[in-house]
């Protein structure tokens, strides 16, 4: 090699050196991205904010209405008389559940009491992300069964409420239907298929994703809307998804995720009423 082309060949030597070290540091960096999201401190620190913004919503409603009570979502509903029942009554105890869980397990892990913004933006950009894909199943599912993105996930609030109230809701069903159908569910089912029958994991896994989001697709009939069939295997198929998404991804993705679909299928719906 001449001089000339050691010249001419060393930029380029050194253009390939930085390019396989920002490689290196882009992937430890996502690793501990994908590790921090699913940290029970990192889960509450996103799932909090949308506790909040539910429970102040509702108590806006209840005021705006002069104290007629609203309407709450279903699972909340269902979550908070199984605790009534075991003797545990509150109106608050779904979420203090929920929050107590979290908070529980962190200790337990001994994780550090440390926050990353960039973790939490992130995780946030990656649940909007994630609900595209259901939009998008939602159209497809629509191709051939018309109803089957029809009806969205509240049927039993006022058509005429505001549209932030139908977002209070969609904000609602995002966490407490996830509390119910894929934390409560996939602890219940795991002892029962796991420890009760002794089912193989790889096996009682999957049962529990399937089983999980039929009863999730069920469950959206229990009040005043009628059964289709097109309705009941997009939710199936959405409560599928949600359950994959759970194992993979952990509950605070999981939740952001089913909130942020819910709110813009309300926009797409209704923003314009």
């Amino acid at each position: 090699m001449t001089l000339r082309e050691a010249n001419i060949a060393r930029p380029a030597r050194k253009q390939a050196r930085k390019a396989v070290a920002a490689e290196a540091d882009i992937v430890p960096d996502f690793a501990e991205y994908l590790r921090d999201s699913q940290r029970p401190l990192t889960c509450l620190a996103v799932v909090l904010p949308l506790i909040a913004f539910y429970e102040l919503g509702i108590a806006w409603a209840e005021q705006i209405n002069h104290g007629r009570p609203p309407t709450h979502i279903l699972a909340f509903v269902m979550l908070r008389d199984a605790l009534a029942n075991l003797g545990a009554s509150g109106m608050y105890l779904p979420a203090a559940g929920l929050i107590g869980t979290l908070l529980a397990s962190h200790i337990i892990r001994g994780d550090p009491w440390r926050l990353e913004a960039r973790t939490i933006t992130g995780m946030a950009a990656e649940a909007i992300t994630w609900a595209l894909p259901i939009l998008a199943m939602g159209f497809v599912v629509a191709q051939f069964f018309p109803l089957a993105a029809s009806t969205g996930p509240i049927e039993t609030a006022n058509p005429q409420d505001s549209l932030f109230y139908w977002i209070v809701l969609s904000v609602g069903a995002g966490v407490y239907e996830e509390l119910a159908f894929r934390v409560v569910a996939f602890v219940a089912l795991g002892w029962l298929l796991i420890d009760g029958l002794r089912l193989r994991r790889s096996w009682a896994i999957s049962l529990t994703v399937g089983l999980s989001a039929l009863c999730f697709s069920l469950y959206h009939y229990w009040g005043v809307e009628s059964f289709h069939a097109q309705t009941f295997v997009f939710r199936t198929m959405a409560g599928i998804f949600f359950g994959v998404l759970y194992l993979n991804r952990g509950i605070g993705i999981t939740i952001a995720t089913h909130a942020f679909y819910d709110v813009l299928l309300q926009i797409m719906r209704r923003g314009g009423s």
